[in-house]
């Protein structure tokens, strides 16, 4: 199966397109999870979106120093910066619709 990683306002945006077509999976991790609950759903595409962000750091991280990263206050304070800023982007993105 090929896995994409994209932005966080493209898998929303995928979310709704699944959904007005009852789609019920996620556009991250492709299990059927979403149930038509927004609220419910959208926390399920973020923890999944918070999961792959992670995974990716770490392998990046790898493949540049050839080591597991120490996971530290650093480490998660760097991935979690970086989707605090995607999921400011992306509610900007939204409001302008």
């Amino acid at each position: 199966m090929v896995k994409f990683t994209l932005k966080l306002s493209d898998y929303l945006d995928q979310y709704q397109h699944n959904i007005e077509n009852n789609n019920n999976n996620c556009p991250v991790c492709y299990s059927e999870e979403c149930i038509g609950d927004v609220e419910h759903d959208v926390s399920h595409i973020l923890d999944c979106y918070k999961n792959q962000a992670i995974e990716l750091e770490l392998l990046h991280h790898m493949d540049k120093n050839g080591e597991v990263p120490d996971i530290d206050e650093l480490f998660i304070e760097t991935i979690s910066n970086k989707i605090d800023d995607e999921i400011f982007e992306c509610s900007v993105k939204r409001k302008k619709r």
